[in-house]
């Protein structure tokens, strides 16, 4: 499953060198597991209740924890010294670049005629590939083909994708990055769990999205915004020992998260606290990546179109890139015939909102997704086709009367629903599992005026010439 849950989750503390030893899974984060042996897996007497009551850490009470204002300013304080401590260090520290790839068999072993990271065999075009092969294309082959690269806007989109998706050999690294960084949480929280979110194993990323963590601690309690606070300055405080992560800071926002840039990859990362519904909504979207090859294409260059003319940003009251897939899904579901189907309900059993997140399978393993059916619509648009159509849709749509749902599909907006009794949106997107709006963030009029004046111009644009450059030869601002 997308969410990529390494089988030595559930190891014993005293396995960690037998852990380390495996150098496959942490590469060339392997270095900073060493430090924990050192530190070892003494329990901070201040730890969080774990799962099903198996830890024998002390289960902290409201009243214990120092005060909002407290946590707050010791975030903000310790943000400023340590941000001025990277400054200092890096000085003396040796070029990450030039460090040694560790050996599977000897961790010892340095081999510097391999940079870190250096994976030969980049991912090539797979399509590529089948075109050059001496045998002849099956009829099914040369139908999908003709779906991603009939025409030239087809061609277009499907060469955008192919230069900017997210290899597994990036997503390896992610994952590397996960091990070492969970390895730490651990010796102050045992039972910790950590999940990689959002885009970076949704099926929908690149090699710069950001690494979006998911920390679930104990038994997924709801924790008090205090709590919150407090489990990410212990965390912090670990993670400052790993010298490659850098401005590591507490964001005291209403739903806290710890912000750092890790050094080697260059990504910039955050981990929020028991946030289940952003593992179920990620197990959710790999299945749609993988119903049809021309939903991933498709919804990347629109996140793309959305950034150009700013539309794709929910803190700066737009659409965030989530709410962009959940259209181009619903969407896709509109289509007649429909493109993808409706898989909450067809397959309600695989997208529970009950379901135990730290259940949810691993990608590569993800028996969970073997019923659900792929490259079987009947739909004969090809991807550029669905763009325009794409468009079309949405510059028509009546937003203020409808709401859209991948769960069970647009309907209309009465004053019976919750997003009408708590606020009045301008628009209206069901979150699958929640119920909630993912578009609440568009609270403006202008930033909803601009959002409906985007999809218009971009709807006449592809009418005019069917080129991408097309969407991108007009502002918003004239």
């Amino acid at each position: 499953m997308a969410c990529y849950l390494y089988n030595n989750i559930g190891r014993p503390a005293g396995n960690l060198s037998a852990l380390i030893a495996d150098s496959s899974q942490y590469g060339i984060y392997t270095r900073s597991l060493k430090q924990v042996i050192k530190v070892g897996y003494s329990c901070c007497s201040r730890g969080i209740a774990t799962l099903e009551g198996q830890s024998s850490q002390t289960s902290l009470s409201d009243a214990e924890l120092p005060s909002e204002n407290q946590l707050e300013s010791t975030a903000s304080l310790n943000a400023t010294q340590e941000l001025q401590t990277d400054h200092d260090m890096s000085d003396g520290l040796e070029d990450i670049n030039t460090l040694p790839v560790l050996s599977r068999n000897n961790l010892q072993q340095q081999s510097s005629s391999k940079p870190i990271y250096n994976y030969e065999g980049e991912e090539e075009n797979e399509f590529d590939e089948m075109i050059s092969d001496q045998s002849p294309l099956s009829a099914s082959m040369k139908y999908r083909l003709n779906l991603l690269c009939g025409d030239k806007l087809s061609m277009q989109l499907w060469d955008h994708y192919t230069k900017t998706r997210q290899t597994e050999a990036t997503l390896e690294k992610k994952m590397q990055l996960r091990s070492a960084v969970l390895a730490n949480i651990k010796t102050v929280y045992k039972d910790a769990a950590l999940h990689i979110v959002g885009s970076s194993t949704n099926g929908f990323g690149s090699n710069s999205c950001d690494i979006d963590f998911s920390l679930i601690i104990g038994k997924n309690d709801d924790f008090s915004r205090r709590k919150t606070l407090h489990a990410l300055s212990n965390i912090r405080g670990k993670l400052i020992s790993l010298r490659y992560l850098k401005d590591i800071r507490v964001i005291p926002a209403s739903v806290p998260i710890l912000e750092f840039r890790d050094s080697i990859s260059n990504n910039n990362c955050d981990i929020t606290v028991n946030n289940p519904t952003g593992i179920r909504n990620t197990h959710l979207m790999y299945a749609y990546s993988l119903c049809d090859d021309r939903v991933v294409p498709l919804a990347k260059f629109i996140k793309v179109w959305g950034s150009h003319h700013g539309i794709n940003s929910s803190a700066y009251g737009t659409l965030s890139s989530y709410a962009v897939i959940n259209l181009v899904i619903n969407y896709l579901q509109e289509c007649d015939p429909p493109v993808v189907p409706f898989l909450q309900k067809e397959f309600p059993t695989s997208f529970k909102k009950t379901s135990r997140v730290n259940a949810i399978p691993k990608r590569r393993t993800n028996a969970s997704l073997t019923d659900i059916p792929r490259n079987s619509s009947k739909n004969e648009q090809t991807l550029g086709q669905l763009l325009i159509g794409f468009f079309q849709y949405y510059s028509l749509f009546k937003w203020s009367n409808n709401i859209i749902s991948i769960k069970k599909g647009k309907f209309p907006l009465d004053w019976r629903h919750k997003f009408i009794t708590a606020k009045g949106h301008f628009i209206n997107i069901e979150e699958p599992f929640e119920e909630s709006n993912v578009a609440r963030s568009i609270r403006s009029r202008k930033k909803y005026e601009r959002i409906k004046a985007a999809f218009t111009l971009a709807d006449r644009a592809l009418k005019k010439d069917p080129d991408i450059k097309s969407l991108f030869s007009y502002s918003l601002d004239d």
